[in-house]
């Protein structure tokens, strides 16, 4: 150990440019990286109530991604069209993607803000895939992040964050909670599975789909059989 500090006694100079050439060999990797964004895909709302919730989760991404930009599109045309008529144009997810290109990033992550793997996040992957067709070699690589809800796991956190935003309701009162769905019935089963756990943490919580098997009727059924 003694003679290793001598030798680096002697030779000071050496190591320090050797510390520096590190330093400038780091630095320049890191500007040598391609540049990465984030792509938002949401249904979408026209709905003013709605911003805050967007707000927190941009923030959100912005946190998570510093120094890459964030971009937003809706997969709802209805969607898209209400607020172009309303002066507030969102684009879509090649909207999205061009804004990302333009803004020179090479790495794309889109992230799914979906809570199921219905027919929104469908059209979600084929629209990426036909920009991806298009556009060969604009970008280096493309993620797909998936929606909300995956597994048991994911259900059951979904369901915890729910009920402890809801800790300040007496025991003795219910709860309903309207879901899209479906009308075919592709997210039925996602749906039931998440319904069942949120049972198992809170008997008192009912669930129902505008779309679907288990609509607002069934819905109304099954509080007058529990007396609520």
């Amino acid at each position: 150990m003694s003679c290793t500090l001598r030798g680096f006694a002697r030779f000071p100079l050496f190591f320090l440019l050797l510390l520096a050439l590190m330093a400038a060999s780091a630095r320049a990797a890191e500007q040598k990286a391609p540049k990465e964004g984030v792509l938002l895909a949401a249904f979408g709302s026209s709905a003013p109530e709605a911003l805050s919730a967007f707000r927190a989760v941009d923030a959100s991404f912005r946190a998570a991604f510093p120094g890459s930009p964030v971009v937003w599109a809706y997969t709802s045309q209805i969607i898209r069209r209400k607020l172009a008529s309303q002066g507030r144009p969102t684009g879509g997810i090649s909207d999205g993607l061009a804004a990302l290109a333009k803004d020179g990033v090479k790495r794309v992550r889109v992230q799914s803000l979906h809570v199921m793997a219905g027919e929104e996040f469908t059209a979600l992957e084929r629209a990426v895939l036909l920009d991806l067709q298009k556009h060969p070699g604009r970008f280096e690589a493309v993620y797909l992040g998936r929606p909300l809800l995956e597994s048991r796991k994911d259900a059951l956190r979904v369901a915890r964050a729910v009920l402890a935003g809801m800790d300040q309701r007496p025991r003795d009162e219910a709860v309903a909670l309207m879901a899209h769905g479906q009308a075919q019935g592709r997210a039925d089963l996602v749906f039931e599975g998440a319904r069942a756990l949120f049972k198992e943490n809170d008997p008192l919580v009912f669930m129902a789909t505008v779309e679907g098997a288990r609509g607002f009727d069934e819905l109304l059924a099954e509080l007058k059989t529990r007396k609520v």
